[in-house]
């Protein structure tokens, strides 16, 4: 299914990161005008805190140069060290109220925190979220 998915998207990318022959995480984004959209950025559990999410990030960086990703809003240890992690690695948060649209019809629409390392105009921001509505979640709000 994924890569059914993946051959029909022609700027949608997904990426199963391997060190030494053995899967660590995945990464998923979306090739949009200006910059690339992080959909999902995972590594896994038994591999965490040894650098591998730090490593990713500055190869995505240094590849995709502009990118823009969604966070959960800060309510718990969690999304919290998640913000602080992408801070750490050169993203801030973006003064905006965003809401991330259902992956589903009739599923609802949550709010969420939009992190970069690129923008820094907020006159930018509503083209881009429209940008990512249309093309990741082929919606308009």
């Amino acid at each position: 299914m994924l890569r059914k998915y993946v051959e029909k998207e022609k700027d949608f990318y997904y990426h199963i990161i391997l060190h030494d022959e053995e899967p660590i995480g995945l990464v998923s984004f979306w090739q949009l005008s200006n910059y690339y959209y992080v959909e999902h950025l995972a590594v896994h559990t038994n591999k965490r805190g040894k650098n591998y999410g730090g490593l990713i990030l500055s190869l995505l960086k240094e590849r995709l140069q502009q990118i823009i990703l969604e966070v959960e809003l800060p309510n718990d240890e969690t999304s919290m060290k998640r913000i602080k992690f992408y801070q750490r690695n050169g993203f801030h948060l973006l003064d905006y109220d965003y809401q991330q649209p259902p992956y589903r019809k009739g599923g609802r629409w949550i709010p969420m925190r939009l992190m970069t390392n690129c923008v820094s105009s907020s006159e930018q921001i509503p083209q881009i979220v429209k940008e990512i509505h249309q093309k990741a979640y082929h919606c308009i709000k």
